[in-house]
């Protein structure tokens, strides 16, 4: 995550927050080359929701000055 650009700044400045969830996806490659890959479905069995950790980013729009997140 430290080389990667879209997650380098927000994990260098700390910016760390849970994303709440009611489910996610993984994927299962069926092949070495990673061409063919079936989806799951993840739920949780005891709750209806989780969290998870996640990073923001925040920019400011130059137009309008407002701010805007983004999550990964």
């Amino acid at each position: 995550m430290y080389d990667k650009p879209s997650y380098r700044d927000a994990a260098k400045n700390a910016q760390r927050c849970l994303i709440p969830v009611t489910a996610f996806f993984e994927w299962r490659w069926l092949d070495e080359h990673g061409t063919v890959k079936i989806p799951y479905h993840i739920t949780f069995r005891d709750q209806q929701v989780c969290s998870m950790a996640g990073l923001y980013s925040r920019w400011k729009d130059k137009e309008t000055d407002e701010y805007y997140y983004g999550y990964r």
